[in-house]
């Protein structure tokens, strides 16, 4: 396994902060916030911002998110696919193999999240996860599929496993966020149900002890400081035969209060520590 840092832990700062942050606490591989980057992208080109990463030795191991392309309407399908595939040219551009993508809080039929799916609903989120690993092939590039418990369908590692092998691409994978894992119906036991080489990324967070029903993903901290079990979850991956990408990613407000290379630090520490590493490879 290897660190990477997500720039949704400085989420309120523009690219240029983060990059410069990046470099000053020592942050060797990054996980691309895209909206990030396309708002800096409006000023320079992307040969310009991959030579800033190369230039600073950080590598772009990852990006985040891409929704719309599951659940939803027809209509609101359609209007993203457009964008996805200037994000799939940015990836591209920047040499960067993964893409997170998010399932919609709505279902295939419009209907609200929190309401049950039903078989065609499935099928039809399979057909759409296909059709998007499809694209995403043609530029070279992986999915990682993220399930979330505030989402009607996955709401949980199993489903995500099950929706990822129904669609059968070999580009198609999963990403394991430590979250929506915690804090919903997801089992320990359903790391086990993984196929070999299907799980594509890992974000990593902690929470201090609360009722589930009570926790928000703005109330997360960072590795090691909290309750969670994830040197056990680490070991379990590592088990199974993991050896990809473990990226930091904490959205808390109160840490944005810190200065951005200090946070960078903190949480690239962090998760050094949580795979017993001393630097970045």
């Amino acid at each position: 396994m290897y660190p990477v840092f997500s720039q949704a832990t400085l989420l309120p700062h523009p690219l240029g902060v983060d990059i410069d942050a990046c470099i000053k606490g020592g942050v060797r591989s990054v996980e691309l916030w895209l909206t990030k980057a396309e708002d800096h992208l409006k000023r320079h080109t992307a040969a310009e911002l991959g030579k800033v990463f190369a230039d600073a030795g950080i590598r772009l191991e990852a990006a985040s998110y891409q929704g719309g392309l599951l659940g939803g309407t027809p209509e609101s399908r359609a209007s993203h696919l457009d964008h996805f595939k200037r994000r799939l040219d940015l990836c591209q551009a920047l040499g960067i193999p993964i893409l997170g993508l998010l399932p919609d809080l709505v279902t295939s039929s419009g209907k609200p999240a929190g309401e049950r799916v039903n078989e065609a609903q499935v099928a039809a989120l399979i057909e759409e996860l296909g059709a998007a690993a499809d694209w995403a092939e043609a530029y070279g590039i992986k999915l990682a599929l993220s399930f979330r418990s505030d989402c009607p369908l996955p709401t949980n590692l199993q489903s995500a496993v099950a929706l990822v092998e129904a669609a059968e691409r070999t580009n198609l994978g999963l990403a394991l966020d430590c979250f929506p894992f915690f804090n919903g119906p997801s089992k320990t036991e359903e790391i086990g149900l993984i196929l070999p080489g299907k799980l594509f990324l890992v974000r990593v967070c902690d929470m201090p002890a609360t009722l589930r029903e009570l926790a928000r993903e703005s109330d997360t901290i960072l590795p090691g400081d909290g309750d969670w079990p994830l040197a056990s979850l680490i070991q379990r991956l590592k088990d199974k035969g993991y050896a990809g990408p473990v990226s930091v990613e904490v959205r808390n407000p109160r840490l944005w209060q810190v200065k951005p290379s200090q946070l960078a630090e903190l949480a690239w520490s962090s998760v050094l520590r949580l795979l017993g590493q001393k630097e970045g490879i």
